[in-house]
């Protein structure tokens, strides 16, 4: 009942019932109350101002009786002997607070990772399954596959653009993460209607775009609630799982939608995104709790506000956000990342190598249908059965990582619970070489007179390298940069090839400075656009030559920051320097 509780369903079940039913321990034991006080944050709020000890400055009034201990009263909520500052008291977790997600147990973390995990997969399938109707949407509409295509792109543009309007929302304590997931997902289900019943290309497109709005708190905010529930050192595992989620959701909608296409009709592949997020609203009503530490020790300032008819109960939260509005925040999401990534080349670097290898990912996933439909002859069906490559591979990655991570990785953090944020980036030393000998075996070896199991395995490799190296620079980055880990990850013969190319390079030399999330997804809903075209131009033997010395410049990039990223760090004011 305590899980259920703190679920947006056990909200609204408690708020029903008058708050009879599904009641917090202090809404039933009022002495708990004190124990949720930090007393000693309160007397320097109290005496200074400010939360910490100011013991050092001299007297100002000429008496020891300046210094004398505030004695709080929660009955009456006074706090004695305030010599200026803030009278309130400051609302905390306790040591072994059950509200605080660190503090939850192993089972129940575990739960609600996987409540996220199936939440992302739900939404995320939704950006590789249009894919599946791109050949019925240009018979039905008689228009040219490059504008079928742009239902992939549209969504994937909308997927970067989202976290710039979600992200700050979600800072603001009373808002939190829940009732962002909740409303997204909640309209992004709606929004899937009008382009199920649609019969016009326009409206559709027009919705594939809101909905890859809808769709970017997964990912944007995904990450952020499993970080609350895990210390540094037993995050590894459980960050990694929710990154192949988000693989298993782009390999797995070819799959099921090539199929559906086929045999249903062309418009069944978004009927089961339609029934997959509606799957994924009602898992997270119903078996999601608030993760967001502002958020729960904000209720918990409201609802004592409540219960003791006494305004002076607020939360840290509270208090750091006291004067930040919408606006304040939405400004400072915006400027921190484009000001860091002018300011801090590892930030640039990495994040303009994380933008390429997402770039690869779908340059490969839009050339499967050139390669296995157009060489091998395959049926849509039996070309979306060859995704099971890449999810396999994914899949093993995990698990490969798990292993590397248990028995290595997590042995080199320190008692404290840190780490020298370059042992982060090893499994990238595999990864970054992975990359371009995938995508060379995958489109070398696509050739009518060698059997097809070839550039399956080539694509197999492409999947798990890529989420290797998400995962090292993905832990790496926060790192490195702590104080401003948020900002580091929000923020040719062809000529219609070369258009296209020279297009994408401008896009990712301009999106940059907006934050790691739209610099991931603006090259990535370019490719849609143009990779059928190249491949066919090209040929999968050279066009995968392209992606690959691409991949190749940045190869080095691992190596240089593990052996110089100490120099360069302490050169930053931004960076951590205790190691």
């Amino acid at each position: 009942m305590d899980f259920i509780r703190t679920t947006t369903l056990g909200q609204v079940l408690h708020h029903a019932s008058g708050r009879r039913w599904l009641r917090n321990a202090d809404e039933s034991d009022v002495s708990i109350l004190a124990t949720y006080v930090d007393r000693e944050a309160s007397k320097n709020l109290a005496r200074w101002g400010s939360i910490s000890s100011r013991h050092d400055l001299p007297y100002t009034d000429g008496t020891s009786s300046f210094y004398e201990e505030p004695r709080i009263n929660i009955a009456s909520g006074a706090i004695i002997h305030e010599k200026h500052g803030k009278d309130i008291f400051l609302v905390k977790f306790t040591e072994q607070d059950s509200e605080n997600p660190r503090n939850w147990s192993t089972r129940k973390r575990a739960f609600v990772t996987a409540v996220i995990c199936f939440y992302t997969t739900s939404v995320y399938i939704g950006s590789s399954l249009w894919s599946s109707m791109v050949h019925s949407v240009v018979e039905e509409f008689s228009v040219a596959q490059v504008i079928a295509q742009l239902g992939t792109s549209l969504f994937l543009l909308g997927l970067g653009i989202g976290p710039m309007f979600f992200s700050p929302l979600a800072e603001i304590p009373r808002i939190g993460m829940n009732n962002i997931y909740l409303l997204t997902n909640l309209l992004f289900v709606l929004c899937q209607l009008p382009i199920l019943h649609s019969n016009n290309l326009s409206t559709m497109l027009v919705f594939r775009f809101i909905t890859g709005i809808l769709a970017s708190p997964c990912l944007a905010q995904g990450g952020a609630s499993i970080k609350a529930m895990y210390s540094a050192r037993d995050m590894g595992i459980p960050m990694a799982i929710w990154d192949t989620a988000t693989a298993v959701a782009t390999f797995s909608g070819p799959i099921m939608g090539n199929y559906a296409a086929e045999y249903r009709g062309y418009l069944w592949p978004m009927w089961i995104s339609f029934w997959f997020s509606a799957a994924g609203l009602l898992s997270i009503v119903s078996f999601l709790p608030e993760t967001s530490p502002d958020n729960i020790l904000y209720r918990r300032a409201r609802r004592l506000r409540v219960l003791t008819g006494n305004n002076k109960f607020v939360s840290t939260s509270e208090l750091a956000n006291s004067n930040s509005t919408f606006a304040s925040i939405a400004k400072d999401s915006l400027i921190k990342p484009l000001s860091i990534s002018f300011k801090e080349p590892v930030v640039l670097v990495l994040n303009s190598y994380l933008a390429l290898v997402y770039s690869l990912l779908f340059a490969a996933l839009e050339s499967y249908s050139v390669i296995f439909i157009d060489i091998y002859g395959f049926s849509p069906p039996h070309e979306g059965l060859t995704f099971l490559g890449g999810l396999t591979g994914s899949l093993l990655a995990l698990a490969v990582y798990a292993v590397f991570y248990h028995f290595y990785q997590q042995k080199l953090f320190s008692s404290d619970d840190k780490i020298k944020p370059e042992e982060r980036l090893l499994p990238a030393f595999v990864s970054a070489f992975l990359v371009p000998i995938g995508l060379l075996w995958f489109g070398w070896s696509a050739r009518p007179d060698v059997h097809w199991i070839m550039p399956v395995i080539g694509g197999a490799f492409i999947g798990p390298s890529s989420a290797g190296l998400f995962f090292a620079i993905m832990n790496y980055l926060p790192d490195a940069y702590p104080t401003v880990s948020s900002s580091v990850l929000a923020g040719m013969d062809d000529p219609h090839f070369l258009t296209s190319f020279s297009l994408l390079l401008c896009a990712n030399l301009i999106f940059f400075v907006i934050g790691n999330s739209l610099m991931r997804s603006v090259p990535a809903a370019a490719l849609p656009l143009f990779i059928t075209p190249m491949y066919k131009g090209l040929g999968p033997g050279w066009a995968s030559t392209v992606w690959a010395v691409l991949g190749c410049l940045f190869a080095p990039a691992p190596f240089l920051l593990y052996r110089y990223g100490g120099r360069i760090r302490l050169k930053s004011p931004r960076a951590r320097h205790d190691f």
